[in-house]
């Protein structure tokens, strides 16, 4: 018996989700590696698509990696008043929300703002489950 009364069952209910938490900070890791990835390597591609210039293409790189080094300190206040779970959910909403804008943006100012809210959420997803 434990000494504040819990039983084996209470207390393996409460330690169960710790144990998804490392493959819970894996994967976020891993989107945000992935994305940033993805669009260097395909940025040529997604300019002639746009009919932009691959120099202008920049500018969706640069909202996304100022929006998550800007936000990044805000996770855990952000934490602190809404609880790691909501936050997570959240940045992971975002951020695949940010994803599916990304793929449907017309233009390249389109792009842009879908990025901002796609470094919304990615600023979220390394820092939180770590909390």
């Amino acid at each position: 018996m434990f000494s504040d009364g819990l039983s084996n069952r209470s207390m393996t209910a409460r330690s169960a989700p710790s144990k998804y938490l490392p493959m819970l900070l894996a994967v976020a890791i891993f989107m945000q590696m992935l994305d940033t990835t993805i669009l260097n390597t395909a940025l040529p591609k997604m300019a002639a698509g746009l009919n932009e210039s691959p120099l202008n293409m920049q500018s969706a790189v640069i909202a996304y990696v100022l929006t998550l080094a800007l936000l990044i300190p805000l996770s855990g206040y952000l934490v602190d008043r809404f609880g790691t779970r909501n936050v997570f959910v959240t940045a992971m909403g975002l951020f695949m929300t940010g994803s599916l804008l990304c793929a449907a943006a017309p233009n390249l100012p389109m792009l842009v703002l879908a990025r901002v809210v796609q470094g919304l959420g990615g600023s979220m997803l390394a820092p939180v489950p770590r909390l």
